[in-house]
């Protein structure tokens, strides 16, 4: 984020891409291989905005139109020549307790004392941790999730 520049390993290929072009953006769709269930197809896309600092302004675009992914999404393969996309390992964590407080879920006082044995126990959450990590590189992708509750 300071301008520096370093090295990262790409994934590449040779191979049509689904990509399309829009005047504000661009997007790539990474489809996965078919499952034996042909009515079910899963992509990872990408969505890449044209201008420098453009990334707000996208996501803001993205979050107001509900069919954006719908509407704008590649459904052609198309050649780009030699295509080259970093390779990407993710990982995100939060503390879940805060989000449900602000949706009115008061786990203090949530009535969980039918899960003690003890009925003068009062159990108490004071923290719900979800943490996930995604790995992405031409091998596939990657993913892994938990979710932690403590007292």
């Amino acid at each position: 984020m300071n301008g520096s520049s370093i090295q990262v390993p790409f994934m590449s290929s040779a191979q049509r891409q689904y990509v399309k072009a829009f005047d504000d953006f661009k997007i790539l769709s990474l489809p996965y291989k078919q499952g034996k269930d042909m009515r079910r197809r899963f992509s990872m896309y990408f969505v890449l905005p044209n201008a420098k600092n453009g990334l707000p302004s996208l996501i803001d675009m993205m979050a107001k139109e509900s069919q954006f992914l719908e509407r704008h999404a590649p459904r052609i393969p198309v050649d780009v020549g030699e295509f080259c996309i970093p390779k990407f390992k993710i990982t995100f964590d939060f503390d879940a307790v805060h989000v449900l407080d602000d949706l009115g879920v008061q786990f203090s006082r949530a009535g969980l004392g039918e899960m003690v044995v003890d009925p003068r126990e009062s159990p108490f959450v004071s923290s719900i941790i979800h943490k996930c990590v995604v790995d992405v590189n031409e091998k596939g992708t990657e993913a892994a999730a938990v979710t932690v509750v403590m007292g």
